[in-house]
Formats: C-alpha cells, sequence, structure tokens
C-alpha cells in the first residue's frame, strides 16, 4: 500500500495484509481522501516531479488534505489519484479490490466538496448539492469509514458524518443507522491493527457496517445508488463491497 508522507511530499510504500479487514504488517494510521475527479489532478507519475506536479489545478487539493492530516496527527494520507500506479493492471485490480477495507480502515475519511462555497451566516453552504453525491464511488467512501468529516472548497470544516447524519439520510436516502455506525475517531489508546468491523467504539456494541449491510435488502440498496453515476463500467466494481453482486 502506497502512502503520500504528509511532510515529505513523497509516496512510500507499507508493506502489509489486508484479509479479513485486518491489518497486519508495517501499515501506519493513515488519512484518506474522498473527492471527485476533475482537470489537472495530481497522478502518480508526477510525483517523482515536485515542479511538475505543484503547478497542477488540484495542488491545493493535495496539499490542504495534507496539512488536514497534520492537525489530527498524521503523517501520512492516501489518496486515490496519486497513490496507485494505474498503469499497472495487477496493482489496479487489487486496489480496486481493497477500496472498501482501505476506506474502512483509515483513521479518519476527509470529504473534499470543492463545489461546496461558505454561504454568509452558514458554514455549509451549498454542500447538498454537491456532485460528490451524484458519483458511484463516493456512496462506499461515505459508508465504509469510521470516521467521515467534511470540508468545503476552502478546507472549512462542516461537520462529521455522526452530526450530519440526519441532514445526509435525508440527502442520499440511506438510513441514519447506517451514517451512525462507528461514530467518531479511534481513541488514541486503541490499537487500530486490531480494531474489529464489528465493534463500534463508541458504543461498545457489535454494530460493525458489514453487519449492517448485511442487514438491508438488495432492493433497498440499490435505491442508494439510483441516482449515483459512473463514468465507466468497470467503475460499477466501486459497488461490490455494498452489493451481495456487481450490477
Amino acid at each position: 500500500m502506497r502512502l503520500l508522507n504528509v511532510s515529505s511530499m513523497r509516496l512510500e510504500f507499507f508493506q502489509g495484509d489486508f484479509s479479513n479487514d485486518h491489518f497486519t504488517g508495517e501499515i501506519p494510521r493513515y488519512a484518506i481522501l474522498s473527492h471527485t475527479w476533475g482537470d489537472g489532478e495530481v497522478l502518480f507519475e508526477d510525483m517523482d516531479h515536485a515542479a511538475k506536479w505543484s503547478t497542477k489545478k488540484a495542488n491545493d487539493k493535495v496539499r490542504g488534505s495534507c496539512d488536514q492530516a497534520k492537525k489530527l496527527g498524521l503523517n501520512y494520507i492516501w489518496i486515490d489519484t496519486c497513490c496507485i500506479h494505474k498503469e499497472s493492471s495487477a496493482e489496479l485490480s487489487e486496489a480496486i479490490n481493497s477500496m472498501f477495507t482501505w476506506y474502512l480502515k483509515a483513521y479518519v475519511c476527509l470529504v473534499y466538496l470543492e463545489d461546496a462555497f461558505t454561504a454568509s451566516g452558514s458554514d455549509f453552504g451549498t454542500w447538498e448539492h454537491c456532485r460528490w453525491f451524484s458519483r458511484g464511488w463516493t456512496l462506499q467512501e461515505l459508508i465504509a469509514p469510521t470516521n467521515v468529516v467534511f470540508f468545503n472548497k476552502d478546507w472549512v470544516c462542516l461537520g462529521d458524518r455522526f452530526s450530519m447524519a440526519t441532514a445526509l439520510a435525508n440527502k442520499t436516502g440511506i438510513d441514519e443507522r447506517v451514517l451512525r455506525s462507528g461514530h467518531w475517531a479511534i481513541p488514541p489508546n486503541i490499537d487500530y491493527h486490531n480494531i474489529n468491523d464489528e465493534f463500534c467504539i463508541t458504543c461498545q456494541q457489535v454494530t460493525g457496517i458489514r453487519s449492517i449491510l448485511a442487514s438491508y435488502s438488495t432492493s433497498t440498496k440499490f435505491r442508494w445508488a439510483a441516482h449515483r453515476e459512473t463514468t465507466r463500467t468497470e467503475d460499477l466494481y466501486c459497488e461490490r463491497p455494498v452489493f451481495p453482486i456487481v450490477p
């Protein structure tokens, strides 16, 4: 697994096993970014040329996410645009198959809503209308992580998934029980490598996201994805961890 060092801005590779949703090996705590792709993304092949990618349009998004990770005391972040060598079919396949677990095991998921702006008198701005809510991949990125925090274009924090659960349920049609799973960040005195997906760190109850998802019918989960779109046929694999079959 490649992670971006938030201080050196260099990619580092960590060996680890992701079987059964448990990390073994040397993988450190990390933040993970959820966003929508646009023009001028910083790609894997750009990372060895700082002068090149620092002029790209998405430079501020990458650096902003690194700054947020630093504030949380994290040294690493995973960003899909630059942490996957997409020219390698084997690596791309592994990333697709591991994505749900990578989001599930992240210390925090930073959702960057670049088309949300701070409105006068309200930090929420226009988040409800953001493109992020219409994309296929972001369905699992909203559901899988324990801790999801939303930011607008200027990296103003809009809230977390737990505090925004009712509004998010109204927007997405996803049951609040799903959106409230996990609740908040893993306490620093708990070894996150040993966190079990079936154990809620806040409620101290067995309420893991996979068990919660299993309690919903396939038709219900298809409704969650009904208005989401993907740009390529293979992107439909983003829904595989949520559904029992690939549509």
